[in-house]
């Protein structure tokens, strides 16, 4: 007898079903505060503009619209978010995971993925961090399938890490094969702005032959690739920028002769 756990989803049976990711009600709560400020910053500096229009005072009303519609909107699109967070839910199975938000559905094998790129911003990148909390993406994970389509797991998804480091466990063996036959057959691998060769690593037309190569390091929202005899890094990139850094990693590991350190 087929359980409802090990149901076919749509078209595509992905075995049993191993966990259940819902959203995160501290990251629905953290949302509406920061609505809740924007809205006081932007009613703070609405009843400044009256005050000084009413007092005669010279004032650039475009500028203070500007900071007034800004505060108030992206106001709005937190509280829109968090209300629309608590309708996000992934299933995990065994061969894969499904999606599901609101009444849309997105459903894919692990060996339909073809990238997955991690995505994590920081403070530093302030620009940036600031639109991702208005996309729910200051730490997501983008999977790219063989389709063409992409399926997006934003950071108000409760046990995100979690999720994370079992879909790279589960594409990792896979792509790697993939990415080694490639260095065997004397191509090169490219990994965004990273390429590796049968000769090394290469970045913007500079090479550290695989001899020179000491580890590579992730730290927070950035990789760091570290050369053998030198104390500092050799270059440093923002996680998002390379795809499949999970597989750079183990390869760079193998190749070297260092352990990939996470």
């Amino acid at each position: 007898m087929t359980s409802r756990d090990d149901l076919p989803v749509g078209d595509i049976n992905l075995g049993p079903k191993q966990a259940e990711f819902g959203a995160s009600n501290f990251g629905r709560i953290l949302r509406a505060c920061f609505a809740l400020l924007l809205t006081g910053l932007g009613g703070v500096a609405l009843v400044g503009l009256v005050t000084k229009i009413i007092n005669g005072e010279l004032v650039n009303l475009s500028r203070g619209f500007l900071v007034i519609f800004f505060c108030l909107g992206c106001a709005a699109a937190l509280l829109w978010s968090a209300r629309h967070a608590g309708r996000i839910r992934v299933e995990l199975y065994a061969d894969g995971l499904v999606l599901h938000l609101g009444s849309s559905m997105q459903a894919c094998r692990w060996d339909d993925i073809l990238v997955v790129t991690e995505i994590k911003l920081g403070l530093a990148e302030f620009y940036e961090f600031l639109v991702g909390v208005m996309s729910h993406q200051t730490h997501a994970f983008h999977l790219h399938l063989r389709s063409g389509e992409v399926i997006i797991l934003p950071n108000y998804i409760r046990g995100l890490a979690r999720l994370g480091y079992t879909i790279k466990a589960a594409t990792l063996p896979r792509l790697v094969v993939v990415s080694l036959a490639e260095l065997d057959g004397a191509r090169s691998v490219s990994f965004g702005p990273i390429r590796l060769s049968p000769d090394g690593i290469e970045v913007n037309d500079k090479q550290l032959p695989w001899g020179k190569v000491k580890r590579v390091k992730r730290l927070g929202n950035w990789l760091d690739i570290h050369r053998r005899g030198a104390l500092l890094r050799w270059k440093r990139f923002n996680l998002g920028e390379v795809p499949n850094a999970h597989v750079l990693e183990e390869i760079v590991a193998q190749r070297s002769g260092a352990r990939a350190e996470k």
